[in-house]
């Protein structure tokens, strides 16, 4: 197995993502509010922990609702990034690869009018909810 570009991973296996969020949502949710999402970003999932992650631009999620610490949402702060090519289990894989070496963002509008739709309780749909939606 070959290792991804530094763009991917620093020496240790983690990369700080001081200019990115990455919400975490449970596998279920997830992969519905996917579904949702007419051009996602880069996607990753982890098995282990059933959690299928959306890449954002930081600061993009602060004026969104209060997460639930034990629910299906989390702002994580450094997440372990597989190989470019690893795209299915075992370990954490891309479900969305990145392009050209890079990680691209989901839009987060798009990605809150989908989790308005499949976690109803969490989020006020926005106004423009067919916005980014398939």
């Amino acid at each position: 197995m070959t290792e991804p570009p530094r763009a991917f991973r620093d020496p240790d296996g983690a990369l700080p993502l001081p200019s990115w969020e990455v919400l975490r949502v449970g596998r279920y949710y997830g992969l519905q509010a996917l579904d949702r999402i007419s051009r996602p970003g880069t996607v990753a999932v982890d098995p282990a922990v059933r959690g299928v992650y959306f890449f954002i631009k930081s600061g993009a999620t602060a004026t969104w609702p209060p997460m639930p610490a034990d629910g299906p949402l989390g702002v994580t702060a450094e997440l372990k990034l597989p190989p470019q090519e690893h795209c299915r289990p075992p370990g954490t894989y891309w479900l969305v690869p990145p392009q050209h070496g890079a990680i691209s963002f989901t839009c987060p509008r798009a990605l809150r009018a989908a989790l308005s739709h499949v976690l109803p309780a969490l989020f006020v749909p926005l106004s423009s909810v067919e916005e980014g939606l398939r």
